[in-house]
């Protein structure tokens, strides 16, 4: 049964909804099973006016499994973005709508703006036409399911450096693309350590 103190506390918020979306609500609280346990619950359902009176027309569902595999995703986000935060490299994860659903700290830093003015929006809204041009093809090559990776010479934190970049499909076991990981990092070193090695070949 729904436990009465939580229904009174989200009494305002349903009346809102209903006033909002046509006698319709939908909202979670708590449900107390008779062995007294608690399991999260999702209610929708609307209000009824028959001769005068008010009925309350409501489903509700457990959603304790999903709630507790969404506290899951948020630990192993937290976990990843530790990791992510510490490389020297941007790291982004875009969908299939090519919105951003994931974003380390220099992608943050890079562009300016926090991670949550970030996600949820589209590359080409964030980096702007010139730059949504120039990696659209390697975007959409990698949603394709190909991975791709390209160099160039382009700006990384304060200096021009020599660049790579990876686009990885993220596909699922049933073998959809379900997104792309995005990694750009400068191998400037990396490339004036091989041209000494080079250089030091030649004379031998």
């Amino acid at each position: 049964s729904l436990r009465p103190e939580m229904l009174e506390e989200r009494w305002h918020e349903v009346r809102r909804q209903h006033d909002e979306a046509g006698g319709r609500f939908v909202f979670e609280t708590i449900n107390q099973r008779k062995d007294g346990s608690l399991i999260d619950v999702e209610v929708a359902g609307r209000l009824i006016e028959y001769e005068g009176e008010t009925f309350h027309l409501t489903f509700s569902r457990d959603i304790t499994d999903r709630n507790l595999r969404q506290e899951a995703l948020r630990a192993n986000e937290a976990q990843l973005r530790l990791i992510t935060d510490t490389l020297p490299a941007r790291i982004t994860y875009v969908d299939q709508e090519q919105k951003f659903r994931f974003v380390n700290k220099l992608v943050e830093q890079h562009e300016g703006r926090p991670a949550s003015a970030i996600l949820g929006r589209t590359v080409q809204e964030i980096v702007g036409e010139d730059r949504y041009r120039a990696t659209r093809a390697f975007i959409e090559d990698a949603l394709s399911g190909k991975a791709i990776v390209r160099t160039w010479c382009g700006p990384f934190g304060d200096k021009i450096a020599d660049l790579r970049a990876t686009f990885a499909p993220d596909i699922s076991e049933s073998g959809e693309v379900l997104g792309v990981i995005m990694f750009l990092e400068d191998v400037s070193e990396a490339k004036a350590l091989g041209e000494q090695l080079r250089q030091a070949q030649k004379m031998e």
